[in-house]
């Protein structure tokens, strides 16, 4: 009988790439209030997750305080023309 291998999770990982795909399925602005309720996340979840990603780059946050996914330096990250990275 060989001895299994330990299972490693990492839930913040998880949480983060769930956050990212939903913004990739759905691809609407959203806050972090639409975020947590969506995904079923708390809102401090949401919070420290969505602050990294932003940090990272794979977020944006527009002028209204809104989220998107961060797609190309070429295209507006999300529908306002003149909101810029934060």
């Amino acid at each position: 009988m060989t001895p299994s291998r330990p299972e490693y999770k990492a839930p913040a990982l998880s949480r983060g790439l769930r956050i990212i795909e939903h913004f990739a399925k759905d691809g609407t602005p959203k806050s972090m209030g639409q975020l947590a309720s969506e995904l079923g996340l708390t809102f401090n979840q949401i919070y420290r997750i969505v602050h990294c990603l932003l940090a990272e780059g794979y977020l944006y946050q527009d002028k209204a305080r809104l989220y998107c996914q961060y797609r190309s330096n070429s295209d507006p990250p999300c529908q306002s023309k003149t909101d810029h990275p934060l």
